[in-house]
């Protein structure tokens, strides 16, 4: 998912709420539409003012279906922002948005083909990626395949010489798709995940692309977390280096939603931790995604709310300090709260978990 970069304006200072796209008027003009959607984007941090930009950008490709008006590049370059701006809408809604992204980026690349526009079609294979490895129907192997096959793709056009940003996008996409992949051995997908980030991050350094640095942090340290291979207790101390580096930078003033991800990145290796006491741990796990809920409401961020209520569950189980049953009471209450949200309906997997 593309993120916050030094590329794009700064979070406005001005705390005025992000102006709605209904209150601009359609046009297919390119240079106004990109005056309202710089605007719009001006106001906040990308899932802060990706609503408004999918009622905006929705607006003005219905118009031009519907009135045959604009070039097939200008339509090409908003589907691909639609793209994006799905995957950053971080609402209940999460299987429409994702839909939506994979329809906008199968419009643009109907346009953006490897020979008459490689760069572009490198970054929207990219955000097809993103939008693969984070789909959640059909088969999970085979999506997170093709999101392999996309980022490859896309590093066929974006090298380290020529666009060294997007190559590390591409790799930072990688390191994140090969921790979850099942196709082939285990051991071997966290080692290469390990490795795309590490080259993300010969790009992304913490002078030049200080958000991109602190964001493969977070995807470094979570391989880390899941390694196979190497000493268990190491490769957990690494994992919490790794988001203890970011968490300098995603403070909860500046980047709320990766400060309370990496809360909750934390939490999830202290209640793993093997150095220190067990019962220590497993309090500090508990603190971590107390203060990530804290940012992760069930009105906000309604997903990321019951991914930290179902591990908060489990090491409520795992507790040691308190009264036992206290702490199977605080585990259910927990459950019942993530399942607010991981319904059958909406999320099979996680409900079923």
């Amino acid at each position: 998912m593309r993120h916050f970069n030094s590329h794009e304006s700064l979070p406005s200072d001005d705390s005025s709420e992000t102006p709605p796209a209904s209150s601009f008027v359609p046009s297919t003009d390119l240079e106004t539409v990109m005056q309202h959607f710089a605007e719009i984007k001006r106001r906040g941090l990308p899932y802060e003012t990706a609503a408004a930009r999918i009622e905006l950008l929705q607006k003005i490709l219905a118009q031009m279906r519907a009135d045959s008006e604009g070039s097939s590049e200008v339509r090409a370059s908003f589907q691909h922002e639609l793209a994006i701006a799905s995957l950053e809408h971080l609402n209940a809604e999460r299987i429409q948005q994702v839909d939506i992204a994979l329809g906008a980026c199968e419009e643009a690349l109907q346009f953006y083909t490897l020979a008459h526009y490689p760069s572009q079609y490198a970054s929207v294979q990219v955000t097809l990626g993103n939008v693969y490895r984070e789909r959640a129907v059909g088969i999970r192997r085979d999506d997170l395949e093709r999101a392999v096959a996309c980022y490859q793709e896309a590093l066929r056009v974006s090298t380290l010489a020529d666009s060294p940003y997007e190559y590390a996008q591409a790799h930072h996409g990688l390191g994140q798709t090969y921790q979850l992949r099942s196709e082939g051995a285990r051991q071997d997908n966290l080692e290469q995940a390990i490795t795309c980030c590490r080259e993300a991050l010969g790009v992304y350094t913490g002078e030049t692309f200080l958000f991109e640095h602190a964001s493969t942090l977070h995807t470094l340290g979570s391989a880390y977390v899941r390694r196979v291979a190497g000493e268990r207790r190491a490769n957990l101390e690494q994992a919490i280096e790794c988001f203890r580096q970011a968490e300098a930078i995603f403070t909860r003033e500046a980047f709320p939603r990766e400060y309370a991800q990496g809360q909750h990145f934390l939490a999830t290796a202290y209640s793993q931790r093997i150095n220190g006491e067990q019962r220590d741990n497993l309090e500090q796990a508990i603190t971590y995604y107390q203060q990530a809920l804290q940012v992760y409401t069930l009105d906000a961020l309604p997903f990321e709310f019951a991914g930290v209520q179902n591990n908060l569950c489990i090491v409520y189980w795992q507790r040691i300090a308190g009264e036992r049953r206290d702490n199977l009471e605080q585990a259910i209450a927990c459950g019942r709260e993530g399942l607010r949200v991981s319904t059958l309906d909406s999320f099979p997997f996680r409900y079923a978990m």
